[in-house]
């Protein structure tokens, strides 16, 4: 940017220069703006993460902190909070954290293979199994 105001002003064009200015000016703000939205939205993902989920233990539901639950915890409720798979019956996941889809999306029991390659993906300390 300094060579072409330089430039500018060595061949007489100040107003050449002036619009090289300000059209450099109106870039630095809008991508100031740009970069100041994407950290906020990625803050606000963030915060998306639930802190407490619902665990059945037997039979009552108890509102626990998401770091207890231990794999083989059977989760209840809306919020998902750790990695996990459905061992049996079917429910309706809202995914819209993480895929933007607006509607639930129905899941279902998955198999041993299913299983093995879900667990090797997950944090095993933050994966329990989805009922």
């Amino acid at each position: 940017m300094s060579l072409v105001l330089v430039a500018s002003v060595v061949i007489g064009e100040i107003f050449a220069a002036g619009e090289v200015v300000f059209i450099m000016t109106i870039g630095a703000f809008l991508e100031e703006r740009t970069v100041a939205k994407a950290r906020a939205g990625i803050k606000k993902q963030v915060h998306l993460t639930p802190a407490k989920a619902r665990l059945v233990c037997n039979g009552e539901e108890e509102i626990v902190p998401a770091e207890r639950v231990k794999v083989g915890g059977v989760l209840a409720g809306e919020t998902i909070a750790v990695d996990g798979v459905i061992t049996s019956g079917q429910t309706s996941v809202d995914q819209s954290v993480m895929t933007g889809e607006s509607l639930p999306v129905d899941k279902g029991e998955v198999s041993q293979e299913q299983r093995a390659a879900a667990a090797s993906s997950m944090s095993c300390r933050r994966s329990a199994s989805l009922a």
